[in-house]
């Protein structure tokens, strides 16, 4: 865990809130309410697969620690597993984020 401390300030007035930020690592996508979403493998090497069971997912987007997009894909078929080629990512940690309807979902992959 972390703690972060962020102040924002107008030149005159000034406000500080500290967060504290906690990591976990999750090694599959497991969305029960809304149908279900995996992929694997988690930590990964050269491709990643995510399957779709139900749900109305739009869209899949991959950020590094600093939010830049590094991929991007929208989803057509969710009856097919949707393969993302990470073998040119450099290793370490990266965002995967899901677009559906509704909510977006965010969870961590590991690049080896």
């Amino acid at each position: 865990s972390a703690i972060i401390t962020v102040t924002l300030s107008d030149g005159v007035n000034s406000l500080t809130k500290t967060f504290e930020v906690i990591v976990t690592i999750e090694t599959s996508i497991n969305i029960t309410n809304k149908g279900e979403l995996h992929f694997y493998p988690n930590p990964a090497n050269n491709k990643l697969l995510i399957k779709f069971q139900e749900g109305r997912y739009n869209k899949i987007e991959i950020t590094d620690l600093y939010g830049n997009i590094i991929e991007s894909k929208d989803l057509y078929d969710l009856n097919s597993p949707v393969e993302i080629n990470i073998e040119d990512y450099i290793d370490g940690l990266y965002f995967i984020i899901i677009y559906e309807q509704s909510q977006i979902v965010i969870k961590k992959l590991i690049k080896m």
